[in-house]
């Protein structure tokens, strides 16, 4: 008798746990879950004030195959455009990244602008002249460079394009 309803209680904790394991799971916000990602790539990667491949192919679970990393004043249509699908923002200066394929947008991730106090996480692009802001990738070549920087009591990481050069 003993037995039987340690046995049964047993079971039923397991299947809690099992159960707000998976409610953790799925209510896991998709950004910090990137976010954390590609941070654990840049510190296995680089050294403070170091620079590092990263290769973004791995970090969407979402199927997708072209890829926009952008700089803050850049237009809807511009990355509607790039991406082949309908975007529109929230209207805030931002700098992110987003992934899409040939339907829709399957992620988008970003920090809002503010020179004065920037973000632990960043995007970063340069203006190569063309005056766009923005990078447009395919899954084949989606290669960002990863930078970890010491800023005043924490470090800071950016993602950029391979020709964006940071600033310390």
């Amino acid at each position: 008798m003993f037995y039987n309803m340690f046995f049964k209680i047993l079971v039923a904790s397991i299947l809690l746990l099992a159960i707000f394991g998976l409610i953790g799971y799925f209510a896991r916000d998709d950004s910090d879950y990137f976010r954390e990602r590609i941070i654990n790539e840049i510190n296995s990667k680089c050294q403070i004030g170091e620079t590092c491949e990263i290769n973004m192919d791995t970090f969407i679970d979402s199927e997708w195959n072209k890829m926009v990393i952008y700089f803050s004043d850049v237009s809807d249509a511009s990355i509607s455009e790039a991406l082949g699908v309908e975007y529109k923002s929230s209207g805030v200066f931002k700098n992110g990244i987003i992934f899409a394929n040939d339907t829709e947008i399957v992620f988008e991730d970003y920090a809002v602008y503010n020179p004065d106090n920037p973000e632990k996480f960043d995007y970063f692009v340069e203006n190569s002249g063309d005056f766009k802001n923005y990078s447009v990738f395919t899954r084949s070549n989606a290669v960002l460079i990863g930078k970890k920087q010491q800023m005043q009591g924490y470090i800071r990481y950016v993602l950029c394009t391979p020709t964006s050069m940071i600033q310390e």
